[in-house]
């Protein structure tokens, strides 16, 4: 036999011990949790802390276990049980095991929310042990960002607002837990070892964060009052938010996502986070191709739309070279007229279409304000990729009624000596 034959026969043996191992593993697995529910289905019905732990293991490595047969008897009820527990590791597992469960589908979130563990974990926010803080968030988060039904449920229990006094209270300094507090008992996590590395942000923030995106998150913005409760919260903590730090962005995101949906194009709103001078960093976020970068554009955009002195606020922020690279990016000379084209200049795809009508909604405000900005719109060679949709693109394309309005604010500037 060659050498290259050797090597081939050693690698399909060893390609099928590995396989022979996985199936081994997924078996075994499938056998323990049959055990679960037969102790827990028995005459004296029980789940131990060793099951508790091994739950916890399957249910964070394995994507073969199906929850739907525990959950289906009772399961979610004997974890409840122990976040009654005197030891704090092990209302970790449990909440561990419910944040897995709630992470994989509205249906078993739905079984958790209307279950007894429900309101326990609204109790454990407040516990003084960051790790349960930060797995009692996750099972919150999880569970309200699946649907209205949900959401509300959520709402009505006060969790946005728990979510908010943790965000205050966490912002600064916001080390991560992970790093600065001693490690429960057991192997340290590989949360434990990514964040020795990285010196990521606090947990705790990245899930307060993501709660208060779910609770604010809606099929349309909000144009009430009701949840201006977070407004300043979300301000003060993107001011502190270090965009250098890639760790950081995660947060920034949600942040963005729920300032989104409180609708900056009310005054007030609009007014609060001028106030905290949050312009030009909510700038900054849609220049970085962040995946709500185009969010944090449409922010902008909602603050354009105010009054005039909120416009040059947006327009001081630096605004302008975005828009120009925006422009060129969608222009229409290079790439067609076809609204519906994706352009990846954001993280995530969005078409031509939408981000022109961004664009040219905010310009034509700018243009509105004066002489000042009109010669910054006309020297820059906005004005003119803004004449290039209009001859290029059909009538009622998205944007089309802003660019021309943009152009007849430029031409109501008399002292502008204008030359498209």
């Amino acid at each position: 036999m060659s050498t290259n034959q050797v090597e081939s026969t050693s690698k399909e043996i060893l390609g099928q011990s590995k396989t022979d191992h996985q199936s081994s593993q997924q078996t075994q697995m499938q056998l323990d949790v049959f055990k679960i529910v037969e102790d827990i289905t028995s005459y004296e019905p029980h789940l131990s802390v060793e099951q508790l732990m091994h739950l916890r293991h399957m249910l964070s490595v394995s994507k073969s276990i199906n929850p739907e047969i525990l959950i289906n008897h009772n399961i979610i009820h004997f974890l409840s049980q122990f976040l009654d527990h005197k030891d704090q590791n092990i209302i970790i597992d449990a909440l561990w095991c419910l944040s897995n469960i709630t992470a994989l589908q509205k249906e078993y979130a739905k079984a958790v929310a209307y279950s007894d563990a429900f309101p326990k974990i609204i109790i454990l926010v407040d516990s003084s042990n960051n790790y349960i803080i930060d797995h009692a968030l996750l099972c919150l988060a999880n569970i309200s960002g699946y649907s209205k039904e949900l959401r509300k449920l959520c709402i009505e229990q006060g969790v946005g607002q728990k979510a908010v006094l943790i965000l205050e209270t966490h912002m600064s300094p916001h080390e991560c837990i992970y790093v600065n507090m001693p490690k429960p008992s057991g192997d340290i996590s590989s949360n434990q070892k990514i964040a020795q590395k990285k010196n990521q942000i606090c947990p705790i923030l990245c899930q307060a964060a993501f709660l208060i995106r779910n609770i604010l998150i809606n099929n349309t913005k909000n144009n009430t009052s009701e949840n201006d409760y977070a407004l300043l919260p979300i301000c003060k903590a993107l001011t502190q938010i270090d965009l250098k730090n890639e760790n950081e962005h995660e947060i920034a995101n949600y942040l963005i996502e729920a300032l989104n949906y409180i609708e900056a194009c009310r005054p007030n709103v609009a007014q609060l986070i001028c106030d905290n001078n949050l312009v030009s960093k909510i700038v900054q976020i849609a220049e970085m191709k962040l995946s709500t970068s185009f969010v944090a554009f449409g922010v902008i955009s909602d603050i354009a739309t105010c009054d005039n002195s909120l416009t040059k606020q947006v327009f001081q922020a630096g605004v302008i070279s975005l828009i120009k690279q925006l422009l060129d990016e969608t222009n229409p000379v290079d790439i067609g007229s076809d609204p519906e084209i994706q352009s990846t200049f954001f993280k995530r795809r969005i078409s031509v279409g939408d981000i022109r009508r961004e664009v040219l909604f905010i310009t034509s405000n700018i243009c509105a304000l004066g002489n000042e900005e009109v010669n910054v719109i006309l020297n820059s060679g906005i004005a003119q990729r803004i004449c290039d949709i209009i001859f290029l693109c059909q009538i009622l394309s998205k944007g089309i009624s802003d660019a021309v309005w943009a152009i007849n604010n430029i031409c109501s500037d008399q002292s502008c000596n204008i030359e498209i």
